[in-house]
């Protein structure tokens, strides 16, 4: 019959015997969890019995470099506490100094503590034997042990979703959302409470709204860094984060700078948000005259198989914001041209303006343009006409050899391109990016996927270099793919932004399979690849030598 219950059994007519012990098979076959009653096991009074617990650790780093949150909720009040932090381990820290607090400023004790099995709570049950404080713990598996705190958790979380959503804030900014959700919070009034806040449950006292501003409007700071300068900016374009703690004013993230601050002097527009406005946030203005046009065909494609993106073309690539990548809000990605686009030549502008020797330089002999070459011989009357004529003009290169003379010539004719708009206009620089893109393809240095949630790219830039035969003739122009590895976190899968110039489609990345220059872990690999090739010829490493020392077997000759 499958073990049915006893009251099933009851009913079936050829079952007479009654169940007098316990089933082993149904017990280990159907038993479940016992229903959680209501707690009785209210507090009396303010800090009777806190709950702490701790939240975290988040993908993203916050502003601050913190990566979670430590929650205090007292029972009775039902007033809360958030410390942002960086580890873990800061959690007995910040425990003592609000148990410092409470002693002080409401001369209480705490009587119990309840929290979950987290290890970082732990390290405080020493403290808590010692001073008479009752620890409770939940049991394993059961958060809703500890449910006055998990729920003021979702209640916190709900909050500063709200609050992100309302500004459009980057993820960066989730720690000021959390600690101004806590302070509104508190401000609150709670049906637990019969109306009251928990401010007030605290203090006896209504709290203050008339500081309160929307979080993320918009907003202005008297500058005070002008330094005497009297036509600098008087005023600083921010947006509001919240309100810092033990200061009468209003914490703000300069939108110019990226710096967050402290001010009193503020005008708030709260019916307006900057980061709603992405075009403006993303792309700095800039005049058309100062912007290099390259055109949209002028975007090389990787040779992989990968369906080619829709054929929606942008006229100019994008810019940089002054606003750093990490606060920038989404903008939509660049579309790029069909893989077999022709290359074509970059028309540059040409600059009319005269160019004439500077002021500064009115002293001295400068090497400034002339229309032709003088004469090889000159009087001193020339020389003293005070003309600033180029140095080379009064010296000569016929004590230098020919072969010397032909070297300084080509090493001063070739020009490294130092960006890669001044790269792009050149055939042979454009060429030589090809060839390192197909080089490093041929290699398996990476393969094309999609950038995983929760996971940040590297990004990439070009270093140009002229390589010179020994007798200054031009060997190559060597291009050289480096990756950003300051951002590189450590125990990481290496994801990296297509590199300039080369496009897939836009919601792809490469996943690198072997080190490139710029990697953290570069270094060692170079090397690893050195010790091999030394073994091949039968060198040994010495420890202690600087240098290694052929084996006293090797028979390998070690090419010149």
């Amino acid at each position: 019959m499958g073990h049915p219950s006893e009251h099933v059994l009851k009913t079936i007519p050829f079952v007479r015997d009654r169940v007098t012990s316990p089933c082993d098979i149904c017990f280990r076959a159907k038993q479940t969890r016992h229903s959680f009653p209501l707690s009785d096991n209210k507090a009396l009074a303010m800090f009777d019995l806190v709950h702490l617990d701790l939240w975290g650790p988040y993908q993203t780093v916050s502003t601050s470099g913190a990566k979670s949150f430590l929650t205090i909720v007292d029972d009775f009040s039902c007033a809360v506490w958030i410390y942002l932090l960086m580890d873990k381990k800061e959690v007995y820290a910040q425990f003592m100094s609000f148990i410092a607090m409470v002693q002080c400023q409401f001369s209480k004790k705490i009587q119990r503590v309840q929290s979950d099995n987290g290890t970082e709570f732990f390290g405080l049950k020493k403290y808590f034997h010692h001073h008479g404080i009752i620890f409770e713990t939940s049991c394993v598996g059961t958060p809703q042990q500890n449910g006055r705190v998990e729920r003021k958790h979702r209640h916190i979380l709900n909050i500063a979703r709200a609050l992100r959503f309302q500004g459009n804030l980057p993820i960066q900014f989730w720690g000021e959302c959390i600690l101004t959700a806590g302070y509104l919070i508190n401000r609150t009034p709670s049906k637990i409470l019969d109306g009251k806040t928990p401010f007030e449950m605290l203090y006896n006292q209504a709290p203050r709204y008339d500081n309160i501003r929307i979080f993320g409007c918009l907003c202005y700071a008297h500058n005070q860094r002008t330094k005497g300068d009297k036509f600098a900016s008087r005023s600083r374009k921010c947006i509001f984060l919240g309100h810092p703690f033990g200061k009468k004013g209003w914490r703000l993230f300069d939108l110019e700078t990226s710096e967050i601050f402290i001010s009193r002097d503020v005008k708030f527009f709260e019916n307006i948000f900057p980061f709603f406005d992405s075009n403006a946030r993303s792309t700095p203005n800039i005049s058309l005259d100062d912007t290099l046009h390259i055109p949209s065909t002028e975007v090389f494609e990787l040779t992989y198989d990968t369906p080619p993106y829709p054929e929606a073309l942008s006229s100019t690539p994008p810019i940089a914001s002054t606003v750093p990548a990490s606060v920038q809000p989404p903008t939509s990605e660049a579309t790029h041209a069909a893989p077999d686009s022709p290359l074509i030549e970059v028309p540059l502008r040409r600059s009319e303006r005269t160019k004439l020797p500077s002021v500064k330089l009115k002293d001295y002999v400068t090497h400034t343009v002339l229309p032709q070459r003088p004469p090889a011989s000159h009087s001193n009357q020339q020389l003293s006409s005070g003309n600033p004529f180029p140095i080379t003009h009064y010296i000569t290169c016929d004590k230098f050899s020919s072969k010397h003379v032909q070297f300084l010539a080509a090493v001063t004719s070739g020009r490294e391109p130092r960006t890669f708009r001044e790269a792009m206009s050149d055939p042979g620089w454009r060429q030589a990016m090809q060839t390192e893109i197909k080089a490093l393809e041929d290699n398996g240095t990476w393969e094309l996927t999609a950038l995983p949630s929760g996971k940040k790219a590297l990004g990439s830039r070009w270093v140009y270099k002229i390589k010179y035969h020994a007798d200054g003739r031009i060997e190559r122009l060597k291009a050289r793919l480096v990756v950003l590895g300051n951002h590189q976190v450590e125990d990481e899968e290496v994801y990296m932004k297509c590199p300039p110039g080369f496009s897939v489609s836009s919601n792809q990345v490469c996943r690198l399979r072997k080190s490139l220059y710029g990697l953290k872990q570069a270094p060692r690999c170079w090397f690893a690849k050195l010790v091999a090739a030394l073994h091949a010829y039968g060198l040994r490493w010495r420890f202690g030598a600087q240098v290694a020392a052929p084996h006293c077997g090797s028979t390998n000759q070690i090419p010149k």
